[in-house]
């Protein structure tokens, strides 16, 4: 990535870390754990990351000699 594209990053990161104290993020416990949407938002990420990954190889990736058999 370029640089700009981790300032951009970085600052979308503190906006939201801000927007959580200065505005009210909602009500339960969590909201009183610091950058929880932040962390939310990127476990959320991995996990479609990983999901994905898993569905690639179980289900769509096929053996190198898989056209050999026909």
């Amino acid at each position: 990535m370029k640089n700009w594209h981790w300032m951009l990053l970085a600052l979308v990161a503190v906006a939201s870390l801000i927007a959580q104290f200065v505005g009210e993020a909602g009500r339960g416990p969590w909201a009183h754990v610091p950058a929880f949407w932040a962390l939310f938002g990127f476990l959320g990420c991995a996990l479609i990351i990983l999901v994905s990954k898993a569905i690639g190889k179980y289900f769509l990736q096929r053996r190198e000699d898989y056209y050999d058999e026909l």
